[in-house]
């Protein structure tokens, strides 16, 4: 099963949801249930949604009219890549043109997301700009509603209730998805509490449970009169947490994990060419002295999460990982874009040190570095102390749909990978 992280990829899951700011209406029933005759250990699929944002704050927001550069400030503080937008019912269509996820004691309704990647391309359809008083005052008279669809994945909204299963949670997340709103109350499909994560479901009680509901993305409001739906960001991270947290309750998982990273193909190596179009992006390199403004380009064009920075003086050592998430404080975004001075070296966060890994690394130990460390991408390198020369990387996405593979194949009846 070949499941490519291209927003191509991305855009086909949602190929029924073709226009910006759509409700994504994917039907993964198949990934309900057990396939016949397979071994009940592939308890995966018991898992559900609630467990993943358990421990997560409600949602931070924006409304329609809210400036981008509140947004921006909202993302620094928060610590966030990415907002939810929302208008009012009488006023906005919601995503897929109908009344969806209405939260009704604030009587809003969901209509887009808005990540740090669509402010960056949406900025770079200008010129260049060279003050940053005027480039802070269009920000500040700009709604964020404006920038809506500027990216593959904020064309479609990603809405999963909260006993949806794990295993359906995973497979847009395997195409290259980041993020899912998970309503956790007032589904009229959410008839369990969320569970504190690690804490898997008790079997004896998982036996006589109601399963998991299939993942339909359908348009829905809260059915609980009265109640208040109240929505958490589920991303890649908290995926990738889980999985490190309940690995023995996967042995699908555990078997791959115990694999190099080269045998399970999870490398995607540091080319400059390549001639199969539907090929996940290449691995893109910037020097600590590459201006920061050129960076950004690079990022919008190639449409990757992010960059791996070399030594300006030993381009075989990578010192870095630039990334969106360097970009989400509002000043650093507009020193970089007004500034040509400004070079990747001086934006750099030098108090985390990239993820290093090498081709013969297991799956396992990538896991556990990249959730020890709170990275998005481990570098596969010839050697770790060296830090260089670059060979290649493996991103959230790619850990994520190995897991997903080793778990199908297991419910198909096979063993691992």
């Amino acid at each position: 099963m070949s499941m490519a992280s291209t927003p191509d990829a991305l855009a086909a899951a949602a190929s029924r949801v073709p226009v910006a700011g759509a409700h994504a209406t994917m039907d993964f029933t198949q990934h309900a249930q057990h396939a016949p005759g397979a071994p009940e250990r592939d308890s995966m699929r018991w898992h559900r949604a609630a467990e993943l944002v358990a421990r997560k704050r409600d949602v931070v927001d924006a409304h329609a009219h809210t400036s981008v550069w509140e947004v921006l400030g909202r993302m620094a503080l928060h610590e966030v890549q990415a907002v939810p937008v929302w208008g009012e019912p009488a006023h906005w269509i919601a995503a897929g043109g109908v009344t969806a996820t209405v939260e009704h004691g604030a009587n809003k309704v969901y209509i887009g997301m808005v990540a740090v990647a669509d402010v960056a391309r949406w900025l770079a359809n200008f010129p260049q700009w060279s003050d940053a008083e005027a480039l802070i005052a269009f920000l500040a008279r700009t709604p964020v509603s404006d920038l809506i669809g500027q990216t593959p994945e904020s064309r479609s909204l990603w809405i999963a209730p909260a006993d949806a299963n794990l295993v359906a949670i995973m497979e847009p997340l395997a195409k290259g998805l980041h993020r899912w709103l998970v309503e956790i109350r007032g589904s009229p499909d959410a008839d369990v509490e969320p569970i504190e994560m690690g804490a898997p479901l008790n079997p004896a009680a998982a036996a006589h449970a109601k399963s998991p509901s299939p993942l339909k993305m359908h348009h829905h409001t809260s059915a609980v009169p009265g109640a208040a739906a109240a929505f958490r960001l589920c991303t890649q991270t908290d995926v990738v947490r889980f999985i490190h947290a309940n690995r023995p309750s996967f042995p699908a998982v555990n078997i791959a994990a115990q694999q190099s990273l080269e045998s399970l193909g999870l490398i995607r190596a540091a080319s400059t060419s390549s001639s199969d179009a539907s090929a996940p992006p290449l691995v893109l390199t910037v020097t600590t002295r590459t201006a920061a403004v050129d960076a950004i380009r690079l990022l919008v064009g190639a449409l990757v999460g992010a960059l791996a920075v070399v030594d300006a003086h030993d381009p075989s050592r990578i010192v870095g990982s630039w990334s969106w998430a360097d970009l989400r404080h509002p000043d650093t975004l507009v020193r970089a874009l007004v500034d040509p001075a400004v070079v990747v070296g001086q934006l750099l966060d030098t108090v985390k040190p990239p993820v290093l890994v090498t081709r013969d690394e297991t799956l396992e130990g990538v896991l556990d570095r990249l959730v020890y460390a709170r990275e998005h991408r481990a570098w596969v390198v010839d050697d770790a102390d060296k830090a260089g020369p670059l060979r290649g990387v493996v991103s959230l996405t790619d850990v994520i749909r190995q897991c997903l593979q080793a778990t199908l194949h297991e419910g198909a009846g096979g063993v691992g990978v």
